[in-house]
C-alpha cells in the first residue's frame, strides 16, 4: 500500500517553458478526466480500506460517478454564471413554472363548471318551459 502512497506524493518534474506552455493550452480537456479519476482513486482507495479487492472496485465506480456528477454540476454553474444567472434564479424561475400550470389547470376546471352550469341551466330553462 506504502508504494501507491509513495507514487502519488511525488511532485511532477518541472517542465521547461516551452512545454509547460503547450500543457496548459490542453488544461480544459484533461479536467473532465481528472475529476473522474480522482473519484475512482478515492472511492478505490477507501473502498480497498473496508471491504477488501470487490470494495475497491465498488469504491472504484462509485468514486468515478460521483466525480462526474461533480464536474456536471461544475459545468452547469459556470452556464448559467454565463447567462448571468444563479441556483436561487433557476428555483424560483421553477416555482414560478409549477404555478403557472397550476392556475392553468384551476382555469380550465373554472371553463368545465361555467360550461356544466351553463348546460344546466338551459335544460332547467326548457324543463320550466315546458311546465307552464
Amino acid at each position: 500500500m506504502w508504494p501507491i502512497l509513495l507514487l502519488f506524493s511525488l511532485t511532477p518534474p518541472q517542465l521547461p517553458p516551452h512545454r509547460a506552455a503547450s500543457r496548459t493550452s490542453r488544461a480544459a480537456a484533461p479536467r473532465a478526466v481528472d475529476d473522474e479519476s480522482k473519484g475512482a482513486l478515492g472511492g478505490a482507495v477507501l473502498g480497498g480500506l473496508i471491504a477488501g479487492p470487490f470494495g475497491a472496485l465498488w469504491g472504484a465506480s462509485l468514486g468515478s460517478s460521483m466525480g462526474a456528477a461533480g464536474r456536471e454540476r461544475r459545468e452547469e454553474e459556470a452556464r448559467l454564471a454565463a447567462m448571468g444567472l444563479d441556483r436561487e434564479a433557476v428555483r424560483l424561475a421553477a416555482a414560478l413554472a409549477a404555478e403557472l400550470a397550476e392556475a392553468e389547470a384551476s382555469v380550465s376546471a373554472c371553463e368545465e363548471a361555467e360550461r356544466s352550469q351553463s348546460n344546466l341551466g338551459e335544460r332547467l330553462a326548457a324543463a320550466a318551459a315546458e311546465q307552464y
